[in-house]
C-alpha cells in the first residue's frame, strides 16, 4: 500500500470521437457529463488533478489543461504527455468516457499499486482496463520510444514494463466500460445503473 505517496490525476480528453460523432467528454448522462463523473471519482484520491486535451472548451471544469506533445498518438501519446507533465511520481491515468468510474475503485487501484511496480491497472479477470490505471513517472521514455516507432498499441508499451494487475469483483466491471458510440450510450441509459461510491 502507498497511501502517503503523492499523486496526481490525468483524465485523457483527446481523440477524434468518431464512433460518438461528439467529445465524449461533454456527453451527458443522468444529467452530467462524462468528464463531471471521472473529476467526481479522481476527486477521491487526489486534489492534483489536469486534463490532457487541445480543446479550450474544458476549461470550463476548473483544471489545468494539457496539451499533447505529439498530437493524433492516441492514449500512448495522451499518457506520455501526462508523465513528462507531471511533478509526482504516480499518476493516475483515466480515460474520459467512463461514466461508471467510482471513487471506490480508484481507491481499490492506488490501495493496492505495489511501490516497485511501475503500471497498476484495474482488472475484471477477462478484461484488463489500462486507461483506470497508476503509472510511474519512469514508464515516460518506453512511451517515447513507442511514439519513435509509431507502436502506438498500449498493451505493447506496458507489456515491456513491470506491471500489475489489480482484480476487481466482475460484479463491479461494468461500472468500467468505456462508452463510445450513441449505441452504447443509450444501452446504457435504459440499464439499471447501480455505482459503487
Amino acid at each position: 500500500m502507498k497511501t502517503k505517496s503523492p499523486l496526481s490525476a490525468y483524465i485523457l480528453c483527446g481523440g477524434k470521437s468518431s464512433r460518438m460523432g461528439t467529445d465524449k467528454g461533454f456527453v451527458r448522462f443522468r444529467d452530467r457529463s462524462f468528464t463531471d463523473w471521472c473529476l467526481e471519482a479522481a476527486r477521491q484520491i487526489t486534489k492534483d488533478i489536469h486534463l490532457v486535451t487541445a480543446n479550450k472548451k474544458y476549461a470550463q471544469f476548473g483544471y489545468p489543461l494539457v496539451e499533447d506533445i505529439h498530437k493524433n498518438k492516441g492514449p500512448v501519446g495522451g499518457i506520455y504527455t501526462a508523465l513528462e507533465n507531471s511533478a509526482t511520481g504516480w499518476n493516475l491515468i483515466l480515460s474520459c468516457d467512463i461514466p461508471g468510474i467510482t471513487g471506490s475503485l480508484l481507491n481499490h487501484l492506488f490501495e493496492r499499486t505495489p511501490e516497485q511496480t511501475s503500471i497498476a491497472f484495474l482488472s475484471s479477470g477477462s478484461n484488463d482496463y489500462p486507461l483506470v490505471a497508476i503509472y510511474h513517472k519512469n514508464c515516460s521514455k518506453y512511451f517515447s520510444e513507442a511514439i519513435q516507432e509509431n507502436d502506438l498499441r498500449l498493451m505493447n508499451v506496458i507489456g515491456k514494463l513491470n506491471y500489475e494487475r489489480i482484480e476487481i469483483p466482475f460484479s463491479e466491471s461494468h461500472n468500467l466500460n468505456n462508452i463510445n458510440t450513441p449505441e452504447e450510450l443509450e444501452i446504457l441509459k435504459k440499464t439499471r445503473y447501480e455505482r459503487y461510491s
